[in-house]
């Protein structure tokens, strides 16, 4: 696969270039997942599937990673004239780490998904949407990894030049691959731009709503990352300086998964923001105000789904953005099956560590300390 090129061309090396966008993203990524999950586990035990997928992600990223580190010292990100006989065990580095780069391009969407569904309270028919979109985009993605390494017989055509058997015609896998790249983008943008769409409805102070929608739609810098990753895609034809034309594919094929990632993680972050500037010292506080307190869901009112945990709009670590200083006057809208659902305040808030907070019980996922009446829209 990697033929020699004329002497005389200049040496070029990306290597470190790689290695410091791959490394960047990837610890910022997981800082991020990091106060995430001790956000979810410590401060409001209230984790749930969505922070499992996110830790899944998190690990096969840092793998992704690493065996991007071994395909940049193999000597991926120089010319394939420069490595000589070495080019070969560049390129089937590179493609070995393809496998776990997949996963970590698909997961964090299934992350998002059940982010969004645990937050916003879909109708069954938009959950079933989402997490067909997801899986579809999952099973597109595991087929690639299959095509990649079936395209010869023997695969290791692929990074041996010497080897002979048969391929497919190029033009096969990389209309595959652009198909891959395109769908991501697409699935990232719906990811990004539905949540919007149900923020859009709320009556909630705008200041409130434009902060959320920000945070809420940073998936659309994930849709970017895809899309200019697809770009980069017809450089798989380059088979004579593979080892270097392919160099931006590895560093877009981990800020997408990152970006996404990150996304993700930042709703759920309010625990840690709260904790770090010192408006809610420990879990312990919130646990002592549970004493004395009527959960909502004894109060009537639309039930839960079964099996479906917390149906507010945003669980403790995202809901104060929601509602802001005026929600009592406001009242808080919730989204049900049936429709619009708007809950009228008649108690207060509970102080928490010199500010106020709406405990969250985790053992039955609802809010507590407020007696509220519901009435339908």
């Amino acid at each position: 696969m990697s033929a020699a090129l004329p002497p005389g061309l200049p040496f070029d090396n990306r290597g470190p270039g790689i290695l410091a966008a791959v490394w960047t993203f990837t610890i910022v990524g997981l800082f991020t997942t990091v106060c995430r999950l001790y956000g979810r586990l410590k401060l409001t035990s209230n984790a749930g599937k969505d922070d499992l997928v996110i830790a899944i992600s998190q690990v096969f990223i840092v793998v992704y990673s690493i065996l991007c580190t071994c395909t940049v010292v193999a000597g991926f990100g120089r010319h394939t004239y420069d490595l000589g006989p070495k080019a070969g065990f560049a390129i089937e580095m590179s493609i070995i780490s393809f496998v776990p780069g997949i996963i970590t391009v698909v997961t964090p969407k299934l992350a998002v998904a059940c982010l969004l569904i645990r937050l916003l309270n879909p109708s069954r028919k938009q959950i079933y949407f989402l997490y067909t979109l997801t899986i579809s985009c999952i099973i597109v993605y595991i087929l690639c990894a299959i095509f990649l390494w079936i395209q010869c017989r023997p695969s290791a055509m692929l990074w041996d030049p010497t080897v002979e058997g048969t391929c497919w015609d190029p033009s096969v896998f990389i209309n595959y691959c652009i198909f891959c790249g395109s769908y991501s983008a697409f699935v990232d943008l719906y990811l990004a731009l539905y949540p919007l769409s149900i923020l859009y409805t709320l009556q909630i102070n705008k200041k409130k709503k434009i902060g959320l929608s920000l945070v809420l739609g940073l998936g659309i810098i994930a849709t970017v990352a895809a899309i200019w990753k697809t770009t980069v895609l017809p450089d798989l034809y380059n088979h004579a300086d593979f080892t270097y034309a392919l160099s931006d594919l590895l560093i877009w094929s981990s800020v997408e998964p990152n970006t996404i990632l990150i996304a993700a993680n930042l709703p759920t972050l309010r625990p840690i923001f709260l904790l770090v500037t010192g408006q809610q010292s420990t879990v312990n506080s919130k646990s002592a105000a549970l004493k004395g307190s009527h959960r909502l869901s004894s109060m009537g009112g639309p039930k839960p789904r079964s099996g479906s945990g917390a149906r507010e709009l945003f669980p403790t670590d995202t809901v104060n953005l929601v509602q802001g200083d005026n929600a009592a006057e406001q009242g808080l809208y919730e989204r049900h099956d049936g429709g619009i659902w708007k809950t009228s305040t008649t108690s207060v808030k509970t102080e928490l560590a010199g500010s106020a907070e709406q405990p969250w019980d985790p053992e039955s996922g609802t809010v507590v300390g407020k007696r509220s009446a519901e009435r339908k829209w």
